[in-house]
């Protein structure tokens, strides 16, 4: 029988746990604890939304601009909890969806690759062959299903617009970022929880908010 040290240091026996079909048949003493089952899931208890509209987003004092930035990281990750658990697919890098079948315009682009690849003698460097050309052109001819278009970029392939509030990812940590630019070209992350620099090497659009379940 297991046995268990109690706050006071004396030594307590534990008993099973016991699976009965209603309230009434649990043992109504204090020593017993109760945990309730349930045949389904249950809907998941989301906190609202924070108002932040009396805040003035121009203002330039310190307070103000953490108190947006800390409400803009609320309702971001409000929205990701709210995202469905079945979301968007994440692939590793170097991998890509693809039908099944190939479509019209894969095939056309693979043959069109093939027969360009096959009247071109390389001699001086190792190249790819017709069939490698082929497969890449039907890689990038395949079409995108809309269901799983949300996964993680790669910085180095492409940056969101300027304003655009993304989910970011750097060493395995996820965080909410602002895009930010200085100058012409540089572009870069901000934390909207900090506002302090964001270091990340992916990032992806917020979820779509999803209705809340009616009561």
């Amino acid at each position: 029988m297991p046995y268990m040290k109690n706050a006071d240091g004396s030594m307590g026996w534990v008993m099973p746990w016991r699976y009965v079909e209603t309230e009434g048949e649990c043992n109504p003493s204090t020593n017993y604890q109760r945990e309730a089952l349930y045949a389904a899931p249950q809907p998941v208890a989301v906190p609202g939304a924070v108002d932040y509209s009396d805040l003035d987003p121009t203002s330039q004092d310190r307070e103000v601009i953490e108190s947006i930035a800390e409400c803009k990281g609320w309702n971001a990750c409000r929205a990701a909890m709210l995202q469905p658990s079945s979301g968007a697919l994440q692939l590793p890098d170097g991998w890509k969806l693809v039908p099944v079948e190939p479509t019209a315009e894969m095939i056309s682009s693979g043959i069109a690759a093939h027969y360009e690849r096959s009247q071109i003698q390389i001699h001086d460097r190792p190249a790819p062959g017709p069939m490698e050309c082929a497969y890449v052109a039907m890689l990038n001819a395949a079409p995108v299903n809309p269901e799983f278009t949300t996964q993680w970029i790669p910085c180095s392939e492409r940056m969101p617009e300027v304003g655009d509030v993304v989910l970011t990812a750097k060493d395995g940590y996820v965080n909410v970022g602002e895009m930010e630019r200085s100058g012409a070209h540089c572009r870069y992350f901000t934390s909207v929880a900090s506002g302090r620099e964001l270091p990340a090497d992916y990032w992806m659009p917020l979820p779509t908010a999803q209705q809340e379940p009616t009561k």
